[in-house]
C-alpha cells in the first residue's frame, strides 16, 4: 500500500518541485526519503534528489566560514581544498623553518625560493645562499671571496650600510675584475658615466662642482 502525503517526513531541503528536489550538502540524509517522499502528481515515484554543491567552509585553524576561492587546492582530501584557509597557511609558511643544505642554518620558509622540481615546492637553500652561489659564478669568484668583500656590508663610496637589499658587486667591464660593493644608487651613478672614462669624467665633475659651488 502506497503512503500519502499526510505519512510523509518533513523534508528540510531549500526548496523542491515535481521535477526535483534540491538538497544543501549540509542536510542529514532522511532515512527512507525515497520510499516516503510526497509522490508527483503525475508519477508514481518521487523526484530525483540533487545535492547542491557547498561553497562555504570553516577554516580549521582561525575557525571562521570562508567560500572555497580562499582555500588552496588539494587533491588528496574529499572537499578537493586545504584544511586552512590561505591566509592560515601563508601564516604557517612564514613561521615554519627548514635547514639549509648549504649553510646548515634553520631558516624561515619565507627565505626560501620556489622550486618545483624540489620537495614541497621549496628550494634545498636559502635565498642568501643561492644568491652567493650565482654571484660567484657571474664574477669568477670564490665563496671565500664573497664572504671577504659581504664582511663589512657597507658601499665602498658613500659608505652606507643597507636595511633591507644587499649591496650590488661592482666590477670592471672590461677586466671583469670585482672592485668592491656598492649601494644601488652609487652603483647606477657609476654606470651612467662614459664607459672607459669613468675616472676622468668623475674628477671633471668634482672640478665642475667645486668651481661652481656658491657655499
Amino acid at each position: 500500500m502506497k503512503q500519502t502525503k499526510q505519512n510523509s517526513p518533513i523534508l528540510r531541503s531549500s526548496h523542491y518541485n515535481d521535477s526535483e528536489i534540491i538538497l544543501d550538502e549540509s542536510d542529514e540524509p532522511i532515512n527512507g526519503l525515497l520510499h516516503n517522499f510526497y509522490l508527483a502528481g503525475k508519477s508514481d515515484s518521487p523526484p530525483p534528489v540533487k545535492f547542491k554543491p557547498k561553497t562555504l567552509k570553516i577554516c580549521s585553524k582561525c575557525n571562521e566560514e570562508k567560500p572555497f576561492s580562499e582555500y588552496y587546492k588539494n587533491t588528496t582530501r574529499k572537499d578537493g581544498i586545504t584544511s586552512q584557509c590561505k591566509d592560515c597557511s601563508y601564516t604557517k609558511i612564514l613561521t615554519s623553518k627548514k635547514r639549509c643544505s648549504k649553510c646548515k642554518k634553520y631558516k624561515s620558509l619565507g627565505m626560501y625560493g620556489k622550486n618545483k622540481s624540489c620537495k614541497k615546492g621549496i628550494n634545498s637553500r636559502c635565498k642568501d645562499c643561492m644568491q652567493m652561489i650565482l654571484a660567484c659564478k657571474t664574477y669568477s669568484i670564490s665563496e671565500r671571496e664573497y664572504v671577504r668583500l659581504h664582511k663589512k656590508n657597507q658601499c665602498s663610496i658613500c659608505k652606507a650600510k643597507p636595511k633591507k637589499r644587499k649591496l650590488d658587486i661592482d666590477h670592471n667591464h672590461i677586466t671583469g675584475e670585482v672592485r668592491g660593493l656598492l649601494c644601488s644608487q652609487c652603483n647606477v651613478a657609476i654606470g651612467l658615466l662614459k664607459g672607459d672614462e669613468t675616472v676622468s669624467v668623475l674628477e671633471e665633475a668634482i672640478r665642475y662642482l667645486r668651481e661652481t659651488d656658491l657655499h
